[in-house]
């Protein structure tokens, strides 16, 4: 197997026959079944079988991820939601979406329209204008019942912090490439790893990240998860979201030494599954 283009079931396979645990691969390779001393656990694509159900939702749901932060008092981004009134009727006001949309925009002037549920920055929009930012929800109520609209911060850099059972096990940063507002690494962002002894800045902010972490998987209740960071150009941190699914693919393609702490976190991941 090219472990360049599939380097997570390789991993899976790998730490299974680590750990003396039988892997069978179930629904079309979606699904991962571990069995080892009469107990059975899953991973489904790359959530591990960890979060609590109610944990889970609320991560895949990225208004209600946010009011449950904001609840704690937890910096995070500002999220609107926005329902389908093609989809979700019941719930949109009598006088429609887009005064309240037009009152949104007006507020902040500079928008990011985005699924309330997806990843991987699939389907973001940043609206400069109401025209565009019509334009982008009209879009997306095409193929979504709710989106989520956020103002637009500068970020020169932003974070991305794996958490398990109350340890963060990495922190590692993204830059955007020159003429990319958004900081995916399926969208040519670079990784860099916060990792340098000397630099009392990395320490800091290390501290800073690992701080968020731990107050929002207590906000959350949350096991096993990455958290997104962003620094504003003031040196503000904000969440932007979590994540249930632990993807490292592009991370393990960046870092040389990628591919080895991939497969420690995930080995971390996998031995909390079987206590």
């Amino acid at each position: 197997m090219n472990s360049t283009l599939h380097p997570f079931p390789e991993l899976i396979a790998e730490i299974c026959t680590d750990l003396g645990i039988n892997l069978t691969r179930l629904s079309r390779n979606w699904v991962y079944q571990l069995e080892k001393d009469g107990k059975i656990r899953h991973i489904i694509s790359n959530r591990f079988d960890l979060n609590p159900q109610a944990a889970g939702l609320l991560m895949d749901d990225k208004y209600a991820c946010y009011s449950v932060l904001k609840s704690q008092n937890i910096p995070t981004i500002e999220h609107y939601l926005i329902f389908n009134p093609g989809r979700l009727p019941t719930y949109v006001p009598a006088g429609g979406v887009w005064p309240e949309v037009k009152a949104i925009f007006e507020r902040h002037q500079r928008l990011v329209a985005k699924p309330n549920h997806g990843n991987r920055g699939r389907g973001i929009y940043l609206c400069d204008t109401y025209p565009e930012l019509e334009r982008a929800i009209t879009t997306l109520f095409r193929t979504h019942p709710t989106i989520s609209l956020c103002p637009f911060y500068d970020v020169p850099h932003e974070y991305r912090v794996f958490f398990l059972d109350g340890v963060v096990k990495l922190i590692y940063g993204k830059t955007r490439t020159e003429g990319e507002w958004k900081h995916n690494l399926t969208h040519g962002a670079q990784a860099f790893l916060l990792d340098d002894p000397h630099n009392p800045h990395h320490a800091d902010l290390r501290r800073r990240l690992a701080d968020l972490a731990q107050r929002s998987a207590h906000a959350t209740n949350l096991r096993f998860a990455t958290i997104d960071v962003s620094e504003l150009t003031t040196g503000e941190l904000l969440i932007m979201e979590i994540n249930s699914g632990v993807a490292m693919g592009k991370f393990i393609e960046q870092i040389p030494s990628g591919r080895r702490l991939a497969k420690s976190i995930y080995t971390a991941a996998i031995q909390a599954m079987f206590p």
